[in-house]
């Protein structure tokens, strides 16, 4: 019997899923006339139930779900539903991607499209078409050239205890992208996926903006109340064995101080701290007069 916990955290996920036992590229079509070059294969997009290179689960059902979402069936059936090459990231220091940023896939940088996405057993498959842009015919060529292109979730989400599994429970696909190296291992193709809280217009407003301004504008001892609720606090305890991941991933809390902030390789994830250890933080903060 599935037991479920509340809500472990939120998360933007950006993390993706690799090929079986066939790494190699089959059932490739390669159009090249009339000035339109582009290539078409199959390939896997993301397996479920099993964990994955970032120490998380995903639910098939779940996902499929979300993709029956009327804007991405639309997308599906104009054949623009679209991915980029690797997800998108600020381009300098201190830039902040804008939540319609990491909710879209702006036309020039357009790399493929997906079609025909289908459950297969615990795997998502789907056909995909190189787009007409440079870097969707860079793309292709790298492929014909002998790369084996991974795909990556790109999804709003919370994280979710499912039998003693950190699950990721999706609230919306946005699609996926390509990237060099996916978290699953079953993400590749086969015949040739920041940060989100409650709040929408929060999903960029983590480490680099409320956070870090606070921590950046008071210097205090803030690595002691990190370590504390790293260990006494159970949920964000849980969340760190569970990814592996030492006290040092622990950079700080939301503006409300109702979760914790954990930042490993991939993601940055909002642990939901307890009421308990939300006043020990509150009283840390006050005796700073913050």
């Amino acid at each position: 019997m599935t037991s479920i916990n509340e809500n472990m955290g939120y998360v933007y996920i950006s993390e993706s899923a690799l090929a079986d036992s066939h790494k190699s590229v089959t059932n490739i079509d390669t159009c090249n006339k009339n000035g339109v070059f582009y290539i078409r294969f199959d390939t896997n997009l993301q397996s479920f139930g099993d964990i994955n290179r970032n120490k998380r689960c995903y639910i098939g059902s779940n996902i499929w779900e979300c993709i029956q979402a009327p804007k991405i069936q639309a997308l599906l059936h104009d054949n623009a539903w679209f991915g980029e090459f690797d997800h998108p990231t600020p381009e300098y220091k201190g830039q902040q991607l804008s939540p319609e940023r990491i909710q879209t896939v702006p036309p020039q940088y357009r790399c493929f499209k997906i079609m025909n996405p289908r459950l297969n057993g615990d795997l998502l498959q789907a056909r995909v078409q190189s787009a007409q842009t440079d870097i969707g015919i860079g793309w292709a060529k790298e492929i014909l050239a002998g790369w084996l292109p991974a795909f990556s979730l790109r999804a709003l989400a919370s994280l979710k205890l499912i039998n003693n599994k950190p699950t990721v429970v999706a609230r919306r696909v946005i699609t996926y992208d390509s990237v060099w190296y996916p978290s699953h291992e079953r993400a590749h193709a086969i015949s040739a996926p920041n940060v989100f809280v409650k709040k929408m217009n929060a999903i960029t407003e983590s480490v680099q903006n409320g956070v870090r301004g606070a921590i950046d504008s008071v210097v205090i001892p803030l690595k002691e109340i990190l370590e504390s609720v790293g260990s006494k606090d159970v949920n964000t305890a849980m969340i760190l064995e569970s990814f592996d991941l030492g006290p040092e991933s622990l950079v700080g809390f939301d503006q409300g101080r109702n979760h914790a902030i954990i930042k490993d390789e991939y993601n940055t994830i909002y642990a939901r701290i307890s009421p308990e250890t939300k006043k020990n933080v509150d009283d840390f903060f006050s005796s700073f007069n913050i």
